[in-house]
């Protein structure tokens, strides 16, 4: 192979530069001439004697070095700028021909309309036909779905409101009351009485907080004080019902 294609090394760009004179020929010959790694380096004159195998290790390393990567993405850019022009010239070329056909002279035209930036512009138009569902197909569909999730009937009447009488639906009655025994119903008067006093504590101002705190523990401490005495004084602290039906104010929510 002939190396002919020589370029003056003024016109090198700064990564061409720092190559060596095969270097450069094996980057001119990759971009300029569109040789394969093997090629570009017998041409570049690597291995006089033209072994293939040797070529083809040495076409390998010169790829991957980075200078040479470097310089043939300099080289590349040099090739757009220049072919780029040349091939537009073509186009008008072909374009202004009154000989050429009349469809390859409206390909150029268009192509170099594209290049312009002048792209064919299109128009999509897209329909969308969704029929709104009527109230009672709206309450069926998630009566199925919350059915499907596991919801009771009641659940679903509590979603749907006012809307669930238009749905058919099974009438479940109301599960039986247990009643509560007496200890299960002492229990409950002083949850609930532990929870009145919670929310009457919520609506106090802080001085009226801090005033209801000192009048509870005052109340405790005189209470402690009187079973303290009757233990002294031999008898048994036999007033509980009395004590338990008054109980201090417990405080743990807000001490």
């Amino acid at each position: 192979m002939g190396n002919d294609l020589m370029i003056d090394e003024l016109t090198y760009g700064a990564a061409m530069q720092k190559l060596n004179e095969r270097q450069r020929l094996y980057v001119l010959a990759r971009v300029w001439r569109g040789f394969s790694q093997t090629d570009a380096a017998a041409w570049a004159g690597y291995s006089p004697s033209g072994n293939r195998d040797s070529l083809a290790v040495l076409g390998h390393h010169l790829a991957h070095n980075p200078q040479v990567i470097a310089a043939v993405r300099e080289e590349t850019e040099q090739l757009k700028d220049d072919e780029g022009a040349a091939s537009l010239r073509t186009l008008i070329e072909i374009r202004d021909d009154p000989t050429t056909e009349k469809k390859d002279r409206i390909r150029c035209a268009t192509e170099l309309l594209d290049r312009a930036g002048y792209h064919k512009q299109t128009e999509h138009t897209l329909h969308v036909d969704r029929a709104e569902p009527t109230p009672e197909e709206y309450v069926k569909s998630i009566m199925q779905m919350t059915k499907e999730l596991g919801f009771t009937p009641e659940q679903q009447q509590k979603l749907l409101g006012r809307c669930y009488v238009d749905a058919e639906f099974e009438e479940v009655p109301p599960a039986p009351q247990r009643e509560l025994s007496a200890e299960e119903q002492k229990e409950k008067a002083a949850r609930d009485r532990e929870n009145e006093q919670r929310r009457s504590r919520r609506k106090m101002s802080p001085d009226e907080l801090a005033a209801h705190k000192a009048k509870t523990r005052a109340k405790k401490s005189e209470r402690l004080k009187l079973e303290y005495l009757q233990q002294q004084n031999g008898g048994t602290v036999a007033d509980e019902d009395t004590i338990a039906a008054t109980p201090d104010d417990d405080l743990s929510d807000i001490l």
